[in-house]
Parts: C-alpha cells; structure tokens; sequence
C-alpha cells in the first residue's frame, strides 16, 4: 500500500534531502551550462565601472553558459565585441552592457535550444540609432523575424534614457541562434548595445538524465526508509525506507523584406537609465 508511504513523503524527503543535494549539485556546476530562466546582463565580465574591455576581431564572450559573437555581417569593417560598463560618452543606463557593430549572434555554449522572452537595446552617442532586425534560427530550421523601432535618442550619460526594452512577439522558441542587426547610414559604424536579454535554455539531455536519476536515487532511499521503519513498527506491536539588410528600403516598407511577409513590427517602450 503507497498511502501511508506518500503520507510520509515530506519527512522522508527531508531525512534524505542530503542526497538529492548532492545529485543538485552536480547539475550545478557544469561549467559554461546554460541556465534555464537567466537573464544575460554581463555583470559576469567582471569589467570594472568608467572601463569596457574588447575582444579580437571576430571573437565572442561566454555569459552564463551562452555565447555572444560578431556575426557575419562586416559593413564597418570592425567585428569586435566590447564590454563596457558605464563608459564616459558610451550609450550608459548605469551597469555592465555588451557592444557589437553591424550585427551579432547569441548561442548556448552547448548548441542545445532555447527561447528569447526580451532584450534591452541602444545604438551609440550621439542619436545614432536606427530601426533594426532580430532574427531566430530554430533547430528544426525553420525561422521568426522581428522588425523593431527604437526612439532614436542616444545621448550616453546625458538626461535622456539611452536603452529600450524589446519584447518577442510570436513563438521564439526551440531557437538555436538568434542574430540582432543594426548597420547602414544613421549608425555609428553599425555600433549598438544590448542588455538584459532575458532567456530560457532546454536542459541538455545528460543533465536531464542526471535529474532523473536524482529523483530515482532520492525516491528509493525513502521508500527503503518506509520499509524499514514499517519492520520495525510491526516488531513493537507483534514482538517480531547577419545577415547584411536594406534597411532604407525596410524602414519604407514599413519592415517588410522585398517578396516576404512582413515581420512583426514593434515600437519599443523606454528600458531602465540610473
């Protein structure tokens, strides 16, 4: 009979949580493992405050087990990335933020999917910001794209608030990569900042494996518990447990891509400047 067990449970699962601590603890520390309902702020670059640090040409950063790179996109002819946090004269709202130029691509270090829930945006000092694609690539290789339009006003440490908060529209799920592009005349190089980009990673499946085994391990530690402790009951009463874009031509498209439907477009709110 499973009643009196699962009456039990919760001081069954107490007594024994040291072992599902442990199984916990190794989903836990895999390095660079991507967490599921992280929020990419960059905080983890370590850069100090008024300094940014830039990468190589063509080289990304790894936050929080995602990977944040230049894409295919070289308009400027500059492919780097830049971690600034609060720079004089750079786009500002007071924390850690990542820059790139023309475009970049936001993976799991892993390759396993995830969805995109929001971002924070800001092109560059002064005013250089323009409209500007987000496009996901899903891993059955279909793909969502968004066309957004920002407010223009960029003035770094100024009054103004520098960064807008995007939000997807539509299914941004089972994405593989996802690409932000903002180039072309009205840029400052294709130079634009991202922050708060707010994710949800698919566990791996070995670390799903794991967690079932956990649950297993913990499980039959205190069924065996239960049996135990009903022996010894019985024997007290009986005595026996990037792409490149148009964007001059978009923008007068209202986003559409020439022969495709149009994206779903957004004006975008005010994020957060302190």
């Amino acid at each position: 009979m499973l009643g009196p067990y699962f009456a039990q449970c919760p001081r069954l699962i107490a007594k024994n949580l040291a072992v599902f601590a442990i199984a916990a603890g190794l989903l836990l520390t895999r390095t660079g493992q991507a967490r599921a309902g992280a929020v990419l702020d960059f905080e983890d670059q370590n850069v100090a405050p008024t300094t940014g640090r830039s990468t190589a040409q063509g080289v990304g950063i790894i936050t929080a087990g995602f990977r944040y790179s230049p894409g295919p996109n070289n308009s400027s002819g500059l492919n780097e990335i830049r971690v600034s946090n609060a720079e004089q004269s750079f786009s500002y709202n007071g924390t850690t933020v990542c820059f790139s130029h023309d475009d970049g691509v936001l993976t799991t270090v892993g390759g396993a999917p995830f969805s995109l829930q929001q971002f924070d945006f800001a092109g560059f000092p002064l005013n250089r910001e323009r409209p500007f694609f987000v496009d996901g690539v899903r891993a059955d290789g279909t793909t969502i794209s968004q066309f957004f339009i920002p407010d223009g006003f960029v003035d770094g440490k100024g009054g103004r608030v520098d960064f807008q908060t995007g939000f997807m529209l539509g299914d941004w799920t089972n994405l593989i990569s996802v690409t932000w592009t903002h180039t072309g005349p009205g840029t400052d190089e294709g130079v634009f900042a991202l922050d708060n980009i707010y994710v949800d990673a698919v566990p791996e499946p070995a670390s799903i494996v794991l967690a079932a085994t956990a649950a297993a391990a913990l499980f039959t530690v205190a069924v065996r518990q239960h049996r135990r402790g009903s022996v010894r009951r019985q024997r007290s009463v009986s005595g026996v447990a990037s792409r490149p874009r148009e964007h001059e031509q978009l923008v007068a498209n209202g986003g559409a891509r020439p022969g495709r439907q149009s994206p779903a477009h957004s004006e975008m709110p005010h994020g957060h400047d302190s």
